[in-house]
């Protein structure tokens, strides 16, 4: 089990470390990654632990494969290699499978002679009826550009510069209006939404039967694969709880239980399990939680203490963000400025005397990054940024961010109440944000699609919305739209 581990961990290395390009116009080993994951998951050896020899044969093709790739990547000759995978039953195949019977694999045969790294991923893909919508996505991104690889840039420094995002940017054509995109996407999404409607309805059942057996607080998904990948997420998670259940039962009980892109115990103490983990992983942390929850423990007196060093202020937890900020990390981070701040305590004097600041709010969740004030008030302030700079930011902005926090609830009233309005008007079926649109922003786009709904018909009707900077049809259906989408009289 171990070396199996080891290996699989191996071959995400050597596809996954993004930068290295193999040609100018092909995918790079990180996009190969991305590209391979959903496959990775379906054929993963520790998954067929009931059937000895179809492991053996997923892990010894795995090995070619990535024998294979590595060449690819290394500008390398290749030979043709023919490869053999036992996959599980897609829902379409098989819907009401719960335990990998035999009944629920399927053999899959690989022919690799290519020496394109794109046409050998899509051709991996297509065997196990798994989307392109990605690699073509790469590719079309690839065409439009002169450089195999642009610099790429972290969510976070869009979010805090205000600049566009350009992966995001691609998406929006210029002159692009939402009455014309809904014509050509919104039947789309209504085959999305028919499509993953029963694997919605049965990761229903079974989250309601797990939180009810485990006692769990809440099981969420909070990753950007589809529902596909969540139910195969609960599927293992309820194999382990068979084979663990009191063991499970004591450490999870009364907890909220995350599946995401990382494994870890948040600062708010929900237990993250990684779709991309194999379920030995997932055991070991939950078998670490009492650990955890020392750590937890000693959080409010260190922010109490930074608290007192920065003049009262208060420490905010964010409950949602795209990276996990795990307990233990949190503890280094606030011990790195608390060390920081007490050799600055002088400078906090001078530039706030005996000022009370505990009406402003201050987010540690980075250990680097620039300090910034977010539209909803708050300093974003990362743990290796020099105590000085810290002071002189937070004094510098101090008034603004007070403004923004007293006018911040008449704002979230205004947006909940034209949140509430469109999906009554609109007849939608939810309608979200990204997290990176403000309340103003969120505020305007609902404003506008009511005074306009009227013209994009039954485009919306039944849809799940959420608001973006961009345009795009998710696998589960979800529509995705720019919060400043143009009409055709924005361009005349």
């Amino acid at each position: 089990m171990l070396a199996r581990t080891i290996y699989f961990r191996h071959l995400n290395m050597v596809i996954g470390v993004g930068g290295y390009t193999c040609s100018m116009r092909t995918l790079t080993s990180g996009q190969t990654a991305t590209a391979l994951r959903p496959f990775l998951f379906a054929v993963h050896p520790d998954l067929f632990g009931q059937h000895p020899r179809k492991r053996a044969v997923n892990e010894d093709s795995l090995k070619k494969l990535n024998e294979y790739v590595t060449a690819l990547q290394a500008g390398r000759p290749v030979k043709p290699v023919e490869v053999t995978f036992h996959v599980r039953a897609s829902s379409e195949e098989d819907e009401t499978d719960q335990s990998l019977s035999s009944s629920a694999l399927r053999e899959i045969r690989l022919s690799l002679k290519s020496h394109d790294l794109t046409l050998v991923v899509k051709d991996i893909l297509k065997s196990c009826n798994l989307p392109l919508d990605y690699v073509n996505e790469v590719q079309s991104d690839l065409s439009d550009s002169s450089f195999s690889r642009p610099i790429k840039w972290h969510h976070t420094y869009y979010t805090y510069t205000g600049k566009v995002n350009p992966e995001q940017a691609i998406r929006k054509a210029p002159g692009q209006t939402l009455r014309t995109w809904l014509r050509v996407n919104a039947e789309r999404a209504r085959d999305g939404q028919r499509a993953t409607k029963p694997v919605k309805e049965e990761v229903d059942r079974v989250c309601s039967e797990l939180k009810e057996k485990i006692g769990l607080a809440e099981i969420r998904w909070a990753s950007p694969w589809g529902f596909r990948f969540f139910r195969g997420c609960l599927r293992s998670f309820e194999q382990i709880y068979k084979e663990h259940p009191e063991r499970i039962n004591s450490m999870l009980r009364g907890r909220t239980l995350v599946f995401s892109n990382s494994t870890g115990y948040c600062l708010h103490g929900d237990v993250f399990l990684s779709s991309e983990d194999v379920p030995t992983d997932w055991m070991k942390l939950i078998a670490s939680v009492p650990a955890y929850d020392t750590v937890l423990s000693r959080l409010p007196y260190m922010e109490d203490q930074l608290s007192e060093l920065l003049s009262n202020i208060q420490l905010i937890r964010r409950r949602h963000q795209r990276e996990l900020v795990t307990a233990p990390h949190y503890e280094v981070m606030l011990n790195r400025l608390i060390n920081s701040l007490r050799r600055a305590q002088d400078n906090v004097t001078a530039k706030f005397f005996a000022e009370d600041l505990s009406h402003l709010e201050l987010i540690i969740d980075s250990e680097e990054g620039p300090l910034t004030l977010t539209p909803m008030g708050q300093f974003i302030v990362p743990a290796s940024q020099p105590a000085s700079l810290v002071i002189d930011f937070i004094s510098s902005n101090k008034t603004e961010a007070a403004y923004i926090l007293s006018a911040l609830p008449a704002s979230l009233e205004k947006e909940s109440s034209a949140v509430n309005e469109c999906l009554a008007e609109l007849e939608l079926q939810s309608l979200l944000k990204d997290e990176n649109i403000t309340a103003l922003q969120m505020v305007d786009c609902c404003e506008r699609l009511l005074e306009h709904y009227l013209e994009f018909g039954h485009g919306l009707r039944d849809a799940c919305l959420k608001i973006s900077h961009y345009y795009s049809v998710l696998q589960d259906g979800q529509i995705l739209i720019p919060w400043d989408w143009k009409l055709e009289s924005d361009f005349s």
